[in-house]
């Protein structure tokens, strides 16, 4: 084997260890179990208790990922009596686009208009695009699944009432920013993340007693989807046979598998996609060496490796989440890459670092892209079209890759769904607003028994005052 393989295959087998041992282990938490259960019961379409009478805000970026439709669909519509505001992001597609799509694929939503009232399975729910001049309801649950500009979030900090609850993707364990948060400012006329507007308006929800979780990936990435064919007997399984709703679950989990980033840029992605991948993939992945395109597989391993020494990206993208030991940009790409090779994914390759759009390449090089043999992320991440054909593969989804994803028994993680759930669960905890209320009413009880107690003293103090202002008087006119 030629020594760049060679050196290929020891990174993939590291790989498979590595990440065979940590899916295993963490997928004995019994907690991973009842949260699939809760998704599975959410795929049944019923009506789901414990959101009567709030007001729920949601933040939601639909044609990102399958997760977002889902949870519009088949969470935030069978809340039992709530009352749904959701924000559409901008970014790649406008919010009126994000609306058309949900409203395209669901029956229930085609009468949908931005600012105006829907009626759910029990409640109501009222679209808004982001940044908008609107004010937003008080509310007793925050929900951050898509992004927004600082206006809106200002709005929703605002329209937080005291005691509520708060859910988080991607953020830190206390809801600050992370990896997963992608709050932008405009500067230099650019668009820059900057994470400190983000924590500054977290502190503003702690400072109202806000209780703030972000959905735990410890969790999350193990909470996978069924695909849809495997459940025909449920609403969420007849959706398979419409186009626009099974594509869209396809097309996202092709990109799980297939789409690369850049490795100055890919280290958190591919550690999160290897877990994912391992798990879609894992009898594959264990006989990969009797499969015909297992050096196909290493080949991309190799030229991974190579990209990530380019001057631009060496010494970039290492990551980890679970020791102390950072994990080189080849490795923590191993199994996504040996994956789609086995899937029948050929990886297309023509200019170094021409990137590709929906059926070909683009004509203007980019530097972030230049030479890696060809362009590995998979496609423009703002071109829906090449994300949805999978145009970075021979003959797309309608091909051996295309047709490997479909057949999968099961797709992406349900991050928004499960989102949502949690913060549902959050509201029927006994130590919520009820008890903060009471906590507040105790003590402006006890401060107005104060004020009371100090108003008989000062009562007391000036009589006492008096007396002896007249005693010294009688003194005084004795005296004279």
């Amino acid at each position: 084997m030629e020594p760049d393989l060679e050196l290929a295959e020891n990174t993939f087998h590291d790989a498979m260890n590595y990440f065979s041992t940590l899916v295993t282990n963490k997928l004995q938490n019994t907690e991973i179990e009842n949260k699939k259960k809760q998704l599975l019961n959410a795929l049944k379409d019923e009506k789901i208790p414990g959101a009567d009478e709030k007001n729920i805000i949601v933040t939601s970026d639909p044609m990102e990922e399958f997760d977002d439709i889902v949870m519009i669909r088949f969470v935030l519509y069978n809340l039992d009596l709530a009352e749904i505001t959701v924000i559409l992001s901008g970014g790649a597609h406008t919010p009126q686009e994000r609306l058309d799509n949900v409203k395209g694929i669901f029956e229930e939503f085609q009468q949908a208009e931005m600012y105006t009232p829907m009626r759910t399975n029990s409640g109501t729910i009222t679209f808004y695009p982001d940044d908008s001049d609107i004010d937003l309801p008080e509310c007793d649950l925050f929900v951050n699944c898509g992004p927004t500009s600082v206006n809106t979030l200002d709005k929703i900090v605002k329209a937080m009432k005291i005691g509520s609850k708060v859910v988080t993707v991607g953020a830190n364990s206390d809801g600050t920013a992370g990896e997963g948060i992608n709050q932008q400012i405009i500067k230099d006329s650019k668009l820059t993340k900057d994470n400190n507007t983000w924590n500054a308006k977290i502190n503003l929800m702690r400072d109202k007693d806000c209780k703030i979780e972000n959905l735990s990936i410890d969790i999350s990435r193990y909470v996978l989807f069924p695909n849809p064919k495997n459940m025909k007997d449920t609403p969420y399984g007849l959706l398979a046979d419409k186009q626009e709703f099974f594509n869209e679950a396809v097309a996202t989990t092709g990109m799980f598998i297939a789409s690369r980033p850049p490795p100055r840029f890919g280290g958190r992605v591919n550690f999160s996609n290897s877990i994912i991948d391992y798990q879609l993939c894992k009898n594959l992945l264990e006989n990969a060496s009797k499969n015909k395109n297992y050096k196909n597989g290493l080949e991309n391993i190799a030229a991974y490796s190579k990209f990530s020494k380019t001057t631009f990206h060496e010494n970039q993208g290492s990551y980890s989440e679970n020791d102390e030991k950072k994990k080189s940009a080849d490795f923590l790409a191993a199994i996504p890459l040996m994956c789609t090779a086995l899937m029948g994914g050929i990886r297309k390759k023509e200019k170094d670092g021409f990137v590709w759009n929906n059926g070909n390449q683009t004509t203007t090089e980019s530097p972030v892209f230049k030479g890696d043999s060809g362009f590995f992320f998979g496609s423009n991440p703002t071109d829906r079209d090449s994300k949805m054909n999978m145009s970075w593969v021979e003959d797309g989804i309608d091909g051996p890759f295309g047709e490997s994803v479909k057949k999968l028994t099961e797709f992406t993680p349900a991050y928004d769904p499960l989102a949502v759930l949690m913060g549902i669960s959050m509201l029927q905890e006994k130590t919520g607003g009820k008890k903060l209320l009471r906590k507040t009413r105790k003590k402006y009880k006890k401060k107005r028994h104060t004020q009371k107690i100090k108003s008989r003293r000062l009562r007391r103090l000036r009589s006492l005052r008096s007396l002896r202002s007249l005693r010294s008087l009688k003194r005084l006119n004795n005296f004279n």
